[in-house]
C-alpha cells in the first residue's frame, strides 16, 4: 500500500485534491518539505499529515493554470523553479518533457520517421495562432535543460527550441543571440583594457578575447569563469570558445588543440594563477557534463584542460587528477585513459602515476593496454609501489586525501591495472612474464602476478 497520494486520485478522493492544492501553496510560499517514501524510495512532498508525489505537484500546478485559462509563463516558471530547488532537475523534468509532448509537439506536429530511435517531427499544417505565453514557457524547459540537465539534454532543448520556430516564433533565435537575460549584467559581459568575456545562457557558450600574453589578463579570464560556474545561473555542460595572442598548448598528447587547451597552457605558467586555476577546475567538474565545443570521439569533462595544466606543472597537483579520474564518465568519455598514459610516459611509473593509473581503471571501461608500461615499470621502485597500491598499505586516497584507511584494490579493478601494464598475458598467463623479468625483479613480478 502506498504511503502518498499520486495525482491520479484527485479525481475521486477529495482529501488527495486538498493535499495537491495545500501542496502548491507550500511551495509557493516556501514551506514545502522534501521527504522519501519509506515503501518504494520515491521522493514526496509533505503537507500537514498528508504526502503526495513531489513531482505530481508540478503537474497539477500546470494543469490548474491551463483550466483556469491563466497560463502565465513567468509565474509559473518561478513555480517550476522552486520545485527545482526542492526535488532536483532529475526529479521533475519529465512532468516538463510530457507538458511539451501535450501542448505543443501533440497536436502541431506528427512524426514520419521511426518511432523510437529516429523521429522525425513536422507540421501537421498551418499551426494558426499559438499563445505565446504557451511557447515562452517552452523556451524555458529548453534553457533548463541545457542548465540543469546532463550534457545530452542538449538533445531535448533543441527539439523543443526546433517546435518553438517551427510555430512561427523567434524567441529561440532571439535567446541564442541574447541569451535568456537571467544572467547578472556583470557575468553576461565583461571587459577591460586587452580583456573582453560574452557568456549566453541560452546556448551554453562562453566567448573570451585576450589581446596580449599577460598575467593580469589570464587572472581577469579565470576570475569571470569561475564567477559564472559558481553562480549557479550558468548550464554546467557548456562551450569556452578562448581567443589569444600565443598559441601554445598543453604537453599531453592527444588533447584536442581547442582555444580552451590554448587558455590553460598559457595560464599555468604563471605561478600566482594555479589556485585559481583550480579553483576553476573543481568549480568546473561535474559528472555527466561535457564541453560542448570537443569533438565527439573525444568527449572531456569541464575542468579536463585545468586538471592537466595543474598536474603537467607540480606534483602537488596530483589529487585534483585523482579527483578528476574519480568524477569522469568512465562508460562514455574515455580523454582520461589518454591523460594517465601520457602522465606515466612523460613522468614514469611514479607512486602518483600508479595511482592515476589505478584510479582510471576503477572508472573505465576496458583500460587499455600500452606496451611502454611493462617498461616503465620495470624497476624496483615502481614495483614496490604498485604492490603498497595493491595489498591497501598505501591507498589512492592516501594521495588524494591523506587518509590512512587501508583498503585493497578490489579484484575487478585489479585485473585492469594488470592488463593495462602487461597485456593479455598478465592475468591469463602470468608465468610467462615473471619468466621474462630480470632475475633482480622476479621476486617481485612473482609477489604482483601469483
Amino acid at each position: 500500500m502506498s504511503d502518498y497520494f499520486v495525482r491520479d486520485e484527485i479525481h475521486r478522493d477529495p482529501v488527495a485534491k486538498e493535499a495537491f492544492d495545500a501542496a502548491v501553496v507550500a511551495v509557493e510560499n516556501g514551506t514545502a518539505r522534501r521527504v522519501t517514501s519509506k515503501h518504494n524510495g520515491a521522493e514526496l512532498i509533505q503537507v500537514g499529515k498528508h504526502r503526495v508525489l513531489g513531482d505530481a505537484v508540478l503537474d497539477h500546478r500546470l494543469r490548474q493554470a491551463t483550466a483556469a485559462g491563466e497560463f502565465a509563463a513567468a509565474p509559473l516558471w518561478k513555480f517550476s523553479e522552486k520545485m527545482r530547488r526542492l526535488l532536483g532537475w532529475d526529479e521533475m523534468h519529465f512532468v516538463l518533457d510530457m507538458w511539451v509532448e501535450l501542448r505543443i509537439r501533440d497536436p502541431f506536429f506528427h512524426n514520419i520517421g521511426d518511432d523510437f530511435m529516429d523521429q522525425n517531427w513536422v507540421l501537421r499544417g498551418e499551426p494558426g495562432p499559438v499563445d505565446p505565453e504557451v511557447l515562452d514557457f517552452a523556451c524555458r524547459i529548453a534553457v533548463g535543460h541545457l542548465k540543469h540537465g546532463p550534457s545530452w539534454s542538449s538533445v531535448s532543448a533543441e527539439q523543443i527550441f526546433g517546435f518553438v520556430t517551427a510555430l512561427g516564433s523567434d524567441l529561440p533565435a532571439r535567446l541564442r543571440k541574447q541569451g535568456t537575460g537571467a544572467l547578472p549584467p556583470e557575468l553576461a559581459s565583461r571587459s577591460g583594457d586587452g580583456f573582453t568575456a560574452k557568456a549566453n545562457d541560452a546556448t551554453a557558450v562562453v566567448r573570451i578575447t585576450l589581446r596580449r600574453d599577460e598575467e593580469a589578463l589570464h587572472e581577469a579570464a579565470l576570475q569571470y569563469l569561475v564567477e559564472l560556474l559558481e553562480s549557479g545561473h550558468f548550464p554546467r555542460s557548456y562551450a569556452v570558445e578562448f581567443r589569444g595572442p600565443v598559441k601554445e598548448y598543453l604537453p599531453c598528447k592527444g588533447l584536442p588543440r581547442k582555444g580552451i587547451n590554448q587558455l590553460f597552457a598559457c595560464a599555468v605558467r604563471h605561478l600566482g594563477l594555479h589556485a585559481l586555476i583550480e579553483r576553476y577546475a573543481r568549480a568546473a567538474m561535474v559528472e555527466d557534463e561535457w564541453y560542448t565545443n570537443i569533438p565527439d570521439e573525444n568527449p572531456a569533462l569541464p575542468g579536463t584542460f585545468a586538471v592537466v595544466a595543474l598536474a603537467w606543472a607540480d606534483v602537488s597537483h596530483v589529487p585534483l587528477l585523482l579527483d578528476y579520474l574519480g568524477q569522469v564518465d568512465g562508460e562514455h568519455q574515455m580523454l582520461h585513459n589518454t591523460i594517465v598514459a601520457n602522465y606515466a610516459e612523460q613522468h614514469g611509473f611514479t607512486r602518483e602515476a600508479l595511482a592515476c593509473l589505478v584510479e582510471c581503471a576503477s572508472n573505465t571501461q576496458g583500460l587499455p593496454h600500452r606496451k611502454v608500461f611493462a617498461r616503465l615499470i620495470a624497476n624496483p621502485e615502481s614495483l614496490g609501489w604498485l604492490a603498497a597500491l595493491r595489498s591497501g598499505d598505501e591507498t589512492v586516497a592516501d594521495l588524494r586525501a591523506h587518509m590512512s584507511e587501508k583498503e585493497r584494490i578490489p579484484r575487478f579493478v585489479w585485473r585492469e591495472v594488470v592488463h593495462a601494464i602487461w597485456g593479455d598475458d598478465g592475468n591469463n598467463r602470468p608465468e610467462k612474464i615473471i619468466a621474462a623479468a630480470p632475475e633482480d625483479l622476479r621476486h617481485h613480478y612473482e609477489e604482483l602476478l601469483s
